[in-house]
């Protein structure tokens, strides 16, 4: 899609993005200040994201927890058993690999839990760290991939 950026990531960061075609054509817009998706592209390599995101934890006021387990839900087309086993996308959370994943429901039926090498979708974070998760995908495959929704649970 034209639309999408071409610049690479800052500092491998996941990209906001959106489609205009996808919006009211309006003669007043001041500033387009919505994202509708992170883009990760085949091109950019091993990219990344903190979460929650320091803003995000300052807003719900979220403290660092070092003792709980915690589910990691991603919600995008693509994102299936056979793409995750045949590396054909390769994501980590905290520099561990995700080897399986598993569907939420059939209602959310993009939305899939992150299985590690422990066989648990259980994660736990770092301890003495920040409370926040790292997740990194990289795409050997497909060109892109449209993540709509990370859910930590």
């Amino acid at each position: 899609v034209d639309a999408l950026p071409e610049t690479k990531p800052k500092d491998g960061q996941f990209l906001l993005a959106y489609l205009p075609e996808m919006r009211q054509n309006c003669s007043d817009v001041y500033r387009a200040d919505y994202k509708d998706f992170f883009l990760v592209r085949k091109q950019d390599g091993w990219v990344k994201v903190a979460l929650p995101n320091h803003l995000e934890m300052k807003q719900f006021r979220i403290m660092g927890d070092k003792r709980g387990a915690h589910v990691i839900a991603l919600c995008a087309e693509g994102v299936s058993v056979v793409a995750i086993k045949l590396k054909k996308i390769e994501v980590k959370v905290d520099g561990a690999d995700v080897v399986d994943v598993r569907t939420l429901n059939d209602e959310l039926s993009q939305c899939r839990l992150l299985v590690g090498e422990h066989d648990s979708f259980l994660w736990i974070a770092k301890p003495g760290g920040t409370g926040q998760f790292e997740l990194e995908i990289k795409l050997n495959e497909p060109e892109e991939l449209r993540i709509t929704t990370i859910l930590i649970i």
